[in-house]
């Protein structure tokens, strides 16, 4: 045990002679381009972004969020308006499960969404021989979001 804690106290000690004190810093504001510049020291370097010229890798990405030179807001979504008809404008993209995997299929998928809640969806003709005459799909919209309902017409 002595062995042990002689050892401790030789590694403590060496490893507090190996410390230097780092003089530099570097402080980033992303976003507020038209606030003054901080008052800072000389051994401070200041570096301003805007938010559309932050890079991914060192500092992040923007999902559904509106940026200004001021601020930043979320992106507000009107609950009452189908989500479905902007999804590839807006990121996404409706997905149909087929002989080789998912599948994107738009031309024949855009009839399920004709915003017309007095039609109905019977049927593309594309069935196998001994497959279920059903179709499954994967609605991505994008972004993730708080879902608090899904509405089919019938």
């Amino acid at each position: 045990m002595n062995r042990f804690s002689f050892l401790g106290c030789v590694l403590l000690v060496m490893g507090l002679g190996w410390v230097s004190v780092a003089n530099a810093l570097t402080i980033f504001r992303i976003g507020g381009e038209n606030l003054p510049r901080p008052d800072v020291s000389d051994d401070v370097e200041f570096v301003q972004l805007s938010w559309n010229e932050a890079e991914e890798a060192r500092h992040g990405s923007l999902e559904l969020l509106e940026a200004s030179p001021d601020y930043i807001k979320p992106r507000e979504l009107d609950p009452s308006v189908n989500l479905t008809p902007s999804l590839e404008s807006s990121g996404g993209q409706i997905l149909a499960l087929g002989w080789t995997g998912w599948e994107r299929r738009l031309e024949e998928d855009l009839v399920f969404f004709d915003e017309d809640p007095s039609t109905a969806y019977l049927g593309d003709g594309h069935f196998a021989a001994h497959a279920p005459p059903q179709k499954h799909l994967i609605f991505d919209f994008g972004g993730r979001f708080l879902i608090q309902r899904i509405r089919f017409f019938p």
